[in-house]
């Protein structure tokens, strides 16, 4: 499922009703400088000072209320406690971490993203939301992303389609 930043509803990829852009995205009015929810800055409209999604908001959250979608500390914290290797579990190419102090390891599926009305990079690479506005721009909130070479901590546009993993509250 494919998520934008602060969205409850997922998608299998672009539809109709969601094409993944800043027009049909809920925290907005039709563009990046006219955000409603989750600005530190001025110019990109209404300041809220709102950093970290509200559990409202947070779509592994509404999933299952023992779960919320991790912030930018916690890949943070997951990229340095971990090591990672690109491999294919079951025909699906992704990324594993491994735990440097337990051996415990989550496999995250290399899904790509939808934006724009498109579907980019299935089996290429990955990007996981966090709960984390970028609060340097508040058209971007942070995320996990990886590849078969890399793995860091970036951001992406708030409308984009992202993966969500959730983590126990």
């Amino acid at each position: 499922m494919y998520f934008a930043w602060g969205e409850t509803e997922g998608y299998t990829g672009i539809t109709v009703e969601k094409q993944f852009s800043w027009a049909d995205y809920k925290w907005c009015e039709d563009s990046d400088t006219t955000l409603t929810k989750y600005n530190t800055d001025s110019s990109y409209s209404t300041v809220d000072n709102l950093t970290t999604l509200e559990l409202s908001d947070d779509a592994a959250y509404t999933l299952d209320n023992a779960c919320r979608m991790p912030t930018r500390a916690d890949f943070e914290e997951l990229t340095a406690n971990t090591t990672s290797t690109w491999e294919t579990l079951n025909g699906i190419k992704g990324r594993r971490f491994t735990s440097n102090t337990n051996g415990n390891s989550i496999f995250v599926p290399a899904a790509g993203l939808c934006y724009d009305g498109s579907v980019d990079g299935v089996g290429s690479f990955g990007i996981l939301w966090s709960s984390s506005l970028d609060e340097s721009s508040s058209r971007y909130a942070w995320g996990l992303d990886f590849n078969s070479d890399d793995v860091g901590v970036s951001n992406g546009y708030r409308c984009n389609g992202f993966s969500v993993r959730a983590v126990k509250l």
